[in-house]
């Protein structure tokens, strides 16, 4: 497939009169497209913050169209009074969120909403990935008993700082892979991730942070300003030669992975290469681990650790979005007595803590025979889903290993023409540069499997499309 555009940008009358007409001159393989926008007027804001939300009020809006280049960020910079740092961190912001693209020495442009859904909410609108990967609802448990069972205690209104409830924490020590020092709890798999970030990744120091890997752990990393250096998954995990160089040369303080059913290539790490991580990482006690288990009681992959080696270095995160439903709003944190004080501290204070009602809802979920039952077969029905099809996919010609979660991670050409092509047929696909953290086509993209119980014609047609995409 032809790339669909060219852009060219001209300035006039300087790059230094923010007041400046922003002429985009769009060449297609068919026609040439003039766009004027008063781009710089159009920026008003002079954070990194600001200048992120504008630019993506103007891509909603449509006055930038998927494929348009942008000015370089000195060139920006100079046209809004700002430093170049501060342009590169909005940058970073609309890159984690996949509002624009970088495509090495052509620049960066503004990358397609394929994939994407426009959400109205009473705050604003919003543009949702919905190449992510999102649950079945159908696949989580109902929670009427549950709420009614955490609503029934006496110590629902109890000021005594619960940051993790007795019938909870009793009901995740059951299959947690190892015994820590320490718990509590967040309010969700997003604000546990921020609050590990904030309280424990040094300042002055890098995070080592898997690659590829979720889009909000860069844009939470961004977000706190941390410095970042990838470790590159292989087939077995991260690699721990990568891993070596990023704490003894490059001084990496944290370490930021996920052990099992990792987003989005769908591999679990084995246990060899556990065993390796964990050499590389036990010259160096400094380093905090962090293992988010995003997917969880969702996969039937075994659950791995790092801190059956090394338990004190270890904090680890196990979200219940996915496998029991986003409106418990709970995720478990677990870790040494020091790291959990600390990222307790972060919350406020020691005056803020997760609902009791939430947690005991969910200690009534995790206990629960039926309920245990039920969310074991869901994760049975969500890898039965996307083996049946990887089969058809193998069967079409394109081999893809079977793997776990909600997103396969399907190798292509070129990652915008693959996205359009699917979306032309009626699929859903995402690029898979959002997920790098310079956001540079690397020839994958995003593919949702878990919502639905697809026939096998359906499955025969979506492999079908898949396999004409990634040549397209």
């Amino acid at each position: 497939m032809q790339r669909a555009r060219d852009l060219c940008l001209r300035i006039l009358p300087s790059p230094g009169d923010r007041h400046a007409q922003c002429t985009l001159t769009i060449q297609s393989a068919r026609r040439h497209i003039h766009v004027s926008i008063d781009v710089w007027s159009s920026i008003s804001g002079r954070t990194s913050q600001a200048i992120a939300e504008d630019l993506r009020e103007l891509v909603d809006a449509g006055h930038l169209a998927a494929g348009t280049r942008l000015p370089t960020i000195r060139a920006l910079a100079s046209s809004l009074s700002v430093s170049p740092t501060t342009v590169s961190d909005a940058w970073g912001r609309l890159h984690a969120s996949g509002v624009i693209r970088t495509e090495g020495r052509r620049g960066t442009f503004i990358a397609p909403r394929s994939g994407k859904r426009q959400i109205s909410t009473t705050a604003g609108s919003i543009l949702m990935d919905v190449a992510q990967g999102a649950a079945d609802p159908e696949l989580q448990p109902a929670l009427q008993n549950a709420f009614t069972a955490a609503l029934s205690g006496d110590t629902v209104n109890a000021h005594d700082f619960a940051y993790i409830t007795d019938p909870l924490r009793s009901a995740v020590e059951e299959d947690w892979p190892y015994r820590p020092a320490s718990w509590t709890t967040a309010d969700g798999a997003t604000d546990a991730s921020a609050l590990v970030l904030r309280a424990l990744a040094p300042r002055a120091r890098p995070v080592a942070v898997e690659q590829p890997t979720a889009q909000r752990t860069m844009a939470l990393l961004r977000h706190h300003r941390r410095a970042q250096v990838g470790v590159s998954w292989d087939e077995e995990g991260p690699d721990p030669d990568q891993l070596r160089q990023a704490v003894v040369q490059r001084k990496a303080g944290m370490f930021y992975w996920q052990p099992r059913a990792h987003y989005p290539s769908g591999r679990s790490a084995s246990p060899r290469r556990v065993r390796e991580l964990a050499d590389v990482l036990e010259t160096h006690p400094d380093v905090v681990i962090v293992e988010d288990d995003m997917v969880g009681a969702a996969s039937t992959a075994p659950a791995v650790s790092l801190a059956r080696h090394l338990p004190d270095a270890v904090v680890r995160i196990r979200s219940f979005d996915v496998s029991h439903g986003l409106g418990l709003r709970t995720a478990v944190i677990s870790g040494s007595n020091d790291a959990i004080r600390a990222v307790n501290m972060a919350r406020g204070m020691l005056a803020v803590w997760n609902s009791p009602v939430l947690q005991n809802a969910l200690a009534w979920l995790l206990t629960d025979a039926d309920t245990r039952a039920f969310v074991q077969s869901a994760a049975r029905r969500y890898e039965q889903r996307r083996r049946a099809l990887v089969r058809s996919m193998d069967e079409a010609g394109l081999p893809l290993p079977a793997g776990e979660g909600l997103v396969l991670w399907v190798p292509v050409r070129e990652e915008v023409a693959a996205v359009e092509h699917l979306t032309a047929d009626g699929m859903i696909g995402g690029l898979g540069s959002v997920c790098w953290l310079d956001a540079v086509d690397r020839g994958h993209i995003r593919i949702p499997v878990g919502q639905t119980d697809l026939t096998r014609s359906q499955r025969e047609r979506m492999a079908a499309a898949l396999v004409s995409a990634v040549t397209a």
